[in-house]
């Protein structure tokens, strides 16, 4: 039998209904070709009730086998998760339900779960991916695994997603209040770090390696692989870590910052600091109402300097060397970023576009200030993005490629690489990469853009079209080379390491897997002035 990676020979699974002993009790699941899924597994005590606001309890133990083929409690958050919404994004799937079972998700306060997918049942140490979902720190679910089985069957490895507490009831500050909720602004991370450590005590039963986790996540969820990499509980809970449009600075909410907002939330339900004890027994809907003036994605983790360091005066933006120095980073972003969020617009000509930059400025897209641009910069930013054209990109192509390149989603990868090679006190490497395969954007398949998100589902074998399924293939084989090793070489793509000196950037195209390019945007950069 060829064994080769990439080719779908791993799954052993025989049992339609596989059992696994956990350190809290037996859990029931299923299988899917030869994958065993398992969903909905407490990896901590109940988050509701008594448990609000503080760090996660342990898990209570059960007698007999716990049923875990249904989907678990996703966080409370205004909106939907992407296994909750039938909508545009199901086009992700392909026509698999990714639910499987046919069931939608619904939201609880008692979201402390997470699903399991694994090639084999058996005592062989695959390495394992732990699946951190976007939507800010506000929104989401980490649902999208359950339809990851092909990316186990063909790489051997096994995969975790997790829900987790999030927006209001992950990160509302309380520590002025109490010092019993000193942790509370830092809750959903702590939701993180509990799990990791459920898999690190219960990943070898389902064939997985303890002392091989690879932490990975997109937009949101880079974001809080990044904030993990600084944060003392987590150190050692994990080997490899992935952030993919998701360099943002770390610790923005300073306490002072978090205080104003919990100010805020207890106007809003009309408490007082003497009646502020209510909040801990509203019904959970009041709560989410209670924080819709704040922003979509108003709540992120407190630096509180008990569960999050202020990096402040670190001289970092992105991470520190205190606890990761050792850690390998896979790190990257998408060319179209907000090809998935701006308007379609097929009417605009090159000098509407210039019209537009000029009166609007960059940094309307994802970026932390708004660059204000004369006309003769606006005219010299367009020119260098035109000559460097090779896809024959529209005024609006163009325009979605200067504001995303200009933004935190894809510009910051970048400046993470840098920073983190910048300093001497990392010592792991670094791999810088760049999506720009045009994906069909799922509200409208007529366009194609690297947006933002595009390449999970790639990288993941949950493929959209027939015709992704070859880059999703080069996408999946280097991501899990990455999870073997720390380093993502295949066999036919050797990928060095990112350096200051040697910029080296693979870049992912509708050519395929280009090879590796040298500060492939260093013009369009320098056009910023960044």
């Amino acid at each position: 039998m060829d064994r080769k990676y990439g080719c779908p020979v791993f799954g052993t699974v025989t049992e339609d209904a596989p059992v696994v002993m956990t350190k809290y009790g037996r859990i029931l699941g299923f299988t899917r070709d030869k994958v065993a899924i398992f969903k909905g597994i407490p990896y901590a005590g109940p988050a509701g009730g008594k448990g609000r606001f503080l760090e996660p309890a342990d898990v209570i133990p059960w007698e007999g086998t716990r049923d875990c083929t249904k989907n678990g409690f996703y966080a409370m958050q205004n909106g939907v998760s992407i296994g909750a919404d039938p909508g545009p994004l199901a086009a992700y799937y392909k026509g698999k339900d990714v639910n499987s079972t046919g069931e939608l998700e619904t939201q609880g306060e008692d979201c402390l779960v997470l699903d399991i997918l694994t090639p084999g049942i058996d005592n062989k140490k695959r390495p394992v991916v732990f699946y951190i979902h976007g939507g800010g720190f506000a929104t989401g679910s980490g649902t999208m695994v359950a339809a990851a089985d092909p990316f186990c069957r063909e790489e051997d490895v096994v995969v975790v997603g997790v829900n987790h507490r999030l927006n209001i009831f992950g990160y509302l500050y309380l520590g002025g209040l109490s010092e019993k909720y000193k942790g509370s602004g830092s809750a959903g991370m702590m939701d993180l770090v509990k799990a990791l450590a459920w898999v690190r005590d219960n990943i070898a039963a389902f064939g997985g390696d303890p002392e091989n986790v690879t932490i990975m996540g997109e937009s949101g969820g880079g974001m809080k692989v990044s904030t993990l990499m600084v944060m003392p509980a987590a150190k050692g809970l994990f080997h490899k870590a992935i952030v993919e449009s998701g360099s943002g600075p770390i610790g923005l909410n300073t306490i002072e910052r978090s205080e104003k907002m919990t100010e805020t939330v207890l106007q809003n339900l009309g408490l007082t600091h003497d009646s502020w004890e209510e909040i801990l027994t509203l019904p959970a809907e009041k709560l989410l109402d209670a924080m819709k003036n704040l922003g979509p994605m108003g709540f992120n983790p407190t630096a509180d300097n008990v569960n999050i360091p202020d990096l402040t005066d670190s001289g970092y933006r992105f991470g520190n060397a205190a606890y990761s120095a050792d850690i390998p980073l896979l790190v990257g972003a998408s060319e179209d970023e907000s090809g998935l969020f701006a308007p379609i617009d097929e009417t605009m000509s090159w000098d509407g576009l210039c019209d537009r930059l000029e009166k609007n400025g960059l940094g309307a897209m994802f970026s932390p200030v708004k660059k204000e641009l004369s006309k003769e910069k606006v005219q010299e930013i367009v020119k260098v993005f035109r000559d460097a054209n090779i896809k024959n990109d529209s005024p609006f192509q163009t325009f979605v490629k200067i504001t995303s390149l200009y933004g935190v989603l894809a510009g910051g990868a970048y400046a993470h690489a840098m920073e983190r090679e910048g300093s001497e006190e990392f010592k792991a490497p670094v791999y810088l990469y760049s999506n720009a395969y045009d994906s069909a954007r799922p509200d409208d398949i007529r366009y194609g853009f690297a947006f933002h998100t595009c390449d999970l589902p790639l990288q993941m074998r949950i493929v959209q079209r027939d015709q992704d399924d070859w880059i999703s293939r080069i996408y999946a084989r280097a991501w899990a080379a990455f999870m073997r090793s720390g380093d993502p070489s295949t066999e036919k793509y050797p990928w060095p390491a990112f350096t200051t000196k040697k910029k080296e950037t693979m870049v992912f195209d509708n050519n395929g897997m280009t090879g590796l390019s040298d500060d492939p945007y260093r013009e369009m950069r320098e056009a910023f002035g960044l």
